[in-house]
């Protein structure tokens, strides 16, 4: 949602040979670097990469670790974002909105699909995470108001409630685990995602402005290492949660999870934080990472 609702502003136009040197160049490089550290890390810690072959055709299917979905989800936006930008520039309002109904009708049809109700009808161009991508920028223009804004909290944490409780109830009753009230395209989800980014977005700027220095430098900091964590954190949380170490923090039979998953975020943030800052002070390291 937030790339969809910078990258389709209308009002920046550049060239597509700009627009893809600029992207590309900021996440090819390091995607390809992580990908290959992950297919070694994977061969020495699962052994379920045999041969390059192998690795080379889990790289091109993807994703070589679970948490990078992501990079070929981007990449894949990234490849349609000039089409969609011409889109959005010439829509008007009323277009942009039906866009939005339409791909909440998919999401409802996903839904009912996991009650074994399947309709035949499918609505490709607005599926998926493209109706994320256009969503960040349709809600970017959207201004709320403080009354708003406690109603959006509401809405938000009625939906969290539903999401747990209906992991809990589906795990219990179909399934020792059933995660699909975590799916991204789950209404709860949804839901709550389009009110977070609302909640957000509408921020008001004499707040963040008074925040302390040290607090608006901290947290200008980690967003710009963001992406390095994105990468570095899957291999961090491997250590930490190694039995091998003795210091499993996700198994409830060494540690509470209310100790735990709280532990656990924080010690993966701090020594991801580490770790980017050791790479920046290696020359040619730090331009591939």
């Amino acid at each position: 949602m937030v790339s969809g609702a910078l990258l389709l502003n209308p009002t920046k136009t550049e060239s597509l040979s700009a627009f893809f040197n600029k992207r590309f160049s900021k996440i090819a490089v390091p995607f390809i670097t992580w990908s290959v550290f992950y297919l070694i890390w994977r061969a020495w810690l699962i052994r379920d990469i045999a041969s390059l072959g192998q690795g080379i055709a889990l790289f091109l299917s993807g994703p070589v670790y679970y948490h990078l979905w992501f990079m070929y989800l981007i990449i894949g936006l990234y490849l349609v974002t000039p089409i969609l930008k011409e889109y959005v520039q010439r829509a008007s309002q009323e277009t942009l909105t039906y866009f939005m109904v339409i791909w909440a009708v998919w999401v409802a049809l996903a839904f009912m699909g996991w009650f074994n109700i399947h309709v035949g009808i499918e609505i490709y161009v607005v599926a998926g995470y493209v109706g994320y991508f256009v969503g960040g920028f349709y809600f970017s223009r959207i201004t709320i108001s403080r009354r708003q804004m406690w109603l959006l909290l509401l809405i938000a944490f009625l939906c969290w409630i539903i999401t747990m409780l209906g992991s809990y109830i589906t795990s219990v009753t179909r399934s020792p685990i059933d995660g699909y009230f975590y799916d991204y395209f789950s209404p709860p989800i949804v839901v709550m995602a389009i009110c977070t980014f609302l909640l957000v977005r509408n921020l008001p700027d004499e707040r963040i402005a008074r925040l302390p220095e040290t607090t608006r430098n901290a947290i200008i900091y980690v967003a710009e290492a963001s992406f390095k964590i994105y990468l570095i954190h899957a291999f961090i949380l491997d250590i930490l949660n190694s039995h091998q170490l003795r210091i499993a923090l996700n198994d409830p039979t060494h540690i509470s999870p209310l100790i735990g998953i709280p532990l656990d975020l924080v010690l993966t943030l701090v020594l991801c934080l580490v770790v980017i800052a050791v790479l920046r002070r290696i020359p040619i390291v730090r331009n591939v990472v």
